[in-house]
């Protein structure tokens, strides 16, 4: 799938499945491949939930909709990575500030792919959640686990 195909993908995945998007005409989503890196714009709405309770917490599937999906959409632009199964074996959340249900964020992925001495692949992912006003409201780091098929 070329870039501009799956950009085109996403944003009609979006439009179609988020009730929160279907009322703004902006860009959602933006893509570097170079860095592996995806930025979703995420507009407040009432009715989804409030993202935060306690620290080191996520609450309602929501939440993880958005911080744990974004990773796997980064991890879709690597070509060798694409057949292989993946799994998280470790998901850490830190919340910095309280998030209403009615604010507009700013979530951005990317992942980082090392080799180990043994020629093993190793990749790490994080999301950093980002208010209307720039504070950096919540990271979510996540190590992975590449299973050979």
């Amino acid at each position: 799938m070329k870039l501009d195909a799956a950009e085109k993908y996403m944003e009609e995945l979006f439009l179609k499945m988020t009730t929160c998007h279907r009322r703004e005409k902006m860009e959602l989503l933006k893509i570097d491949k170079k860095n592996r890196l995806l930025s979703a714009k995420i507009h407040g709405d009432p009715g989804r939930g409030v993202l935060y309770q306690n620290k080191n917490q996520l609450q309602g599937g929501y939440a993880a909709v958005f911080a744990d999906s974004l990773l796997w959409l980064v991890l879709m632009f690597d070509r060798p990575l694409r057949k292989k199964i993946i799994r998280t074996a470790k998901i850490e959340v830190y919340w910095f500030k309280y998030v209403g249900a009615d604010e507009d964020l700013t979530a951005t992925a990317r992942f980082i792919r090392t080799e180990t001495k043994e020629g093993k692949t190793k990749f790490y992912s994080s999301a950093k959640i980002i208010n209307k006003k720039g504070d950096v409201v919540c990271i979510v780091k996540a190590i992975n686990q590449l299973i050979e098929e």
